[in-house]
């Protein structure tokens, strides 16, 4: 297993919808030491672009555009066992190099579903150790701090960063619904889809939304007006060759996560509009699935060994990503 762990950490990184699309756009990205993922983030455009003719003098004032962003080091961990009498009974070579493969697939489908479940968690508590979930990152109410507190260091509570709020409903403001408020998906569902792209978009088709990600029930209603040429198979190579047989919109891959949770009859059913150019997933080199040695305490006849990630989910254009919550089937 600690031979393996480069491979374990890259197949824990391709197991959900989430993590194998910023795999693929080459945004799971590895970092040294400190207490937290730095980036710089834009928050306003150049103002010294300007047309000019002959002997027009160039604006040379000094600009401010950039921020920083800090996202918290979290951490996981797990423990890998085997006892004394399972080393008795596969000590045979075969047997060993067996029960190690199905440890190995069973340490993957953990991680995969445990990270999976903090990036669709409801907004942690603060004080809470788990990494970010796309519930702070693409926040239904984007002009309130989560739960937790800023995302990234930066407050949206302030009108002054209006440009670090995500996209949300209702599609006129970016504040959240009333609570109660559905959107019967079979009669609005398309028009929000569309417009929430609009907003999530700089222009049509650039710097756009790659993936959309939703509960199984929204899936659903989604493909049941879809015509079948849109099927990702004829109409993405790229994502079909990623694994992804579902469907598209607008070019983005469209697919969904049963750890979503929705449900018919309810107005849970989130769409997350994402733009991967400014998602990460970003892990500690030293700290991306390490291996410690097997120990066996004083008391019981096996051996542990502790299985550490030390990573988070980040975004560096919050502007770019939306959510659509409340859609009812």
């Amino acid at each position: 297993l600690k031979n393996r762990k480069s491979a374990i950490a890259d197949a824990i990184f391709s197991g959900s919808p989430l993590t194998k699309m910023l795999k693929s756009k080459d945004k799971i990205e590895m970092e040294g030491g400190g207490t937290a993922f730095h980036r710089a983030v834009e928050y306003a455009t150049n103002g010294t672009v300007k047309s000019f003719s002959g002997t027009d003098t160039i604006d040379t004032t000094k600009q401010t555009v950039l921020t920083d962003c800090n996202y918290s080091r979290r951490y996981v961990a797990g423990t890998y066992m085997i006892t004394i009498q399972e080393m008795a009974e596969n000590s045979g070579e075969q047997q060993v190099i067996n029960l190690m493969k199905v440890r190995e697939n069973n340490l993957i489908k953990s991680f995969v579903q445990q990270c999976e479940t903090y990036a669709f968690a409801a907004q942690p508590a603060s004080g809470s150790k788990d990494p970010e979930s796309l519930t702070d990152l693409v926040d239904v109410d984007p002009t309130a701090d989560p739960t937790r507190g800023t995302v990234g260091g930066i407050t949206t509570a302030s009108s002054d960063n209006t440009w670090w709020r995500n996209r949300t409903v209702p599609l006129d403001v970016d504040t959240a619904r009333a609570v109660g408020d559905s959107y019967d998906f079979a009669a609005n569902g398309m028009t929000y889809m569309r417009l929430m792209w609009i907003k999530c978009s700089q222009a049509a088709g650039m710097d756009a939304p790659h993936l959309i990600i939703t509960t199984p029930e929204a899936y659903e209603g989604y493909q049941s007006l879809m015509p079948p040429q849109l099927v990702l198979g004829k109409a993405d190579k790229r994502a079909a060759d990623l694994g992804f047989t579902g469907l598209e919109f607008n070019g983005a891959t469209f697919t969904y996560s049963n750890t979503l949770t929705g449900g018919t009859g309810t107005t849970l059913n989130k769409m997350y509009f994402l733009n991967l150019d400014y998602l990460y997933i970003v892990a500690h080199r030293d700290w991306n699935m390490d291996i410690g040695p097997l120990q066996r305490p004083t008391d019981q006849a096996l051996y542990t060994a502790q299985v550490i990630l030390a990573y988070n989910l980040i975004c560096t254009n919050r502007k770019r990503q939306g959510v659509i919550e409340g859609f009812l089937f």
